[in-house]
């Protein structure tokens, strides 16, 4: 079995459409690029999510400093 936008072999599709010519199926990254992936990753555990990225600032010295004005 392939994927039927990227032709990789599958083992276990992630999406399976069914259309005129027959069942298409997807891998999961075609499946979620397409926005047929049905996994939510907010419901998922804790332990399964990535954790994000954590953000940090830092000021440049090399930066001059912007004042922001309202404009009248």
């Amino acid at each position: 079995m392939r994927c039927t936008r990227c032709h990789r072999p599958l083992i276990v599709p992630a999406a399976t459409v069914t259309t005129r010519h027959g069942a298409s199926t997807y891998g999961p990254v075609c499946a979620e690029r397409m926005g047929l992936s049905g996994i939510n990753r907010a419901a998922l555990p804790a332990g399964l999510r990535r954790p994000r990225a954590q953000q940090t600032t830092t000021d440049d010295p090399a930066q001059m400093a912007l004042a922001l004005e309202q404009a009248a």
